[in-house]
């Protein structure tokens, strides 16, 4: 991880939260929409969005989030706005079809391969236990499950 005050922390925040790029409504996506393989063949991995892969996006965002430096409000705003979209998103899938996915879709949020999949999509758990810096809380709820 980059530290708080790194020169490149900014391009790499600014690369993640673009819509054009890596952001969507759901979740940050596994490749670039820029990219010429986004969406194309098998797709595994060429745009949907991995929720192991947002966990760990998320944690490093409430790192750099409670951590002061030059990009402390923006990876605050970035780590709300996605801890939301994807707590949101799997719940929203979960009430709409009764199954936890393996991967969602980075245009509409709907899930797709693997249905009851508790592997990784369990980490929305832990991420609904991340602190809500909305509130102006640092805290866990709890932070071992």
């Amino acid at each position: 991880m980059l530290e708080p005050d790194s020169p490149r922390l900014g391009h790499i925040l600014d690369l993640i939260s673009d819509p054009e790029e890596l952001w969507s409504e759901y979740g940050i996506r596994s490749l670039s929409k820029k990219d010429e393989l986004y969406g194309t063949g098998e797709n595994y991995w060429k745009s949907p969005i991995w929720i192991n892969i947002n966990y760990l996006i998320l944690k490093n965002l409430l790192d750099l989030a409670t951590a002061p430096g030059p990009y402390q409000k923006q990876a605050s705003e970035m780590y709300t706005k996605l801890r939301k979209n994807v707590v949101d998103n799997v719940f929203n899938e979960w009430k709409r079809t009764g199954f936890a996915w393996e991967q969602y879709n980075p245009e509409t949020g709907h899930g797709q391969r693997t249905q009851h999949f508790t592997g990784w999509t369990s980490l929305v758990v832990k991420m609904m236990a991340m602190p809500d810096l909305s509130a102006g809380s640092t805290e866990a709820v709890r932070d071992e499950l």
